[in-house]
């Protein structure tokens, strides 16, 4: 069988559902909730979040009116249940209430962020956020962050997400989402 045959069948092969297909498309990412912001606000949430074992959280937003750091919680836990690092400096912070996404950089700058969960009910939530910031010139250094930490709950899986801004509103237009998979 020549090569452009086996990509022929490759590209169109339809599943007739007796060869796992559907139990295999119950693996796959899935957009489990979205939301934005309509005007500037102290806070973006998305609560009834789907229970899945792996969670991606994709938040971006413009740059906001003023100084002030981005923190994210879970389940509306603003105990002391969190714990992070950020790869930067190192600095471990303990008993926190919430993960404090840009750790501290206290700037107005808009983001992406793209934080990676593992969100298995009866297990500490390990959490990976990576944040770039959305510069507005070339000629600007870049500024990044990465955080790694846990949600220590090990009697719920998450079913709500915050990020909250430690001073000065989140901009209109602010969006996030949450996808989810069991692989």
């Amino acid at each position: 069988m020549s090569t452009e045959e086996l990509e022929k069948i490759f590209k169109f092969h339809q599943h007739s559902g007796s060869d796992l297909s559907l139990q295999l498309a119950l693996l796959d990412w899935k957009l489990l909730a979205r939301t934005s912001l309509a005007v500037a606000a102290g806070s973006i949430v998305l609560d009834n979040i789907p229970p899945r074992r792996f969670l991606r959280i994709l938040i971006e937003h413009s740059a906001k009116s003023g100084n002030g750091n981005s923190l994210l919680r879970f389940n509306n836990d603003s105990a002391g249940n969190y714990t992070f690092i950020e790869n930067g400096n190192n600095t471990a912070r303990t008993s926190q209430t919430e993960i404090d996404l840009l750790d501290g950089a206290n700037n107005s700058l808009g983001y992406l962020y793209v934080i990676d969960i593992v969100n298995v009910f009866n297990l500490v939530k390990a959490v990976h956020a990576d944040s770039i910031a959305r510069i507005t010139s070339a000629a600007t250094a870049q500024t990044r962050h990465r955080i790694y930490g846990n949600w220590v709950s090990t009697t719920a899986n998450i079913t709500r997400c915050d990020l909250v801004a430690s001073a000065n509103n989140l901009p209109a237009n602010t969006i996030m989402s949450v996808w989810g998979s069991n692989f």
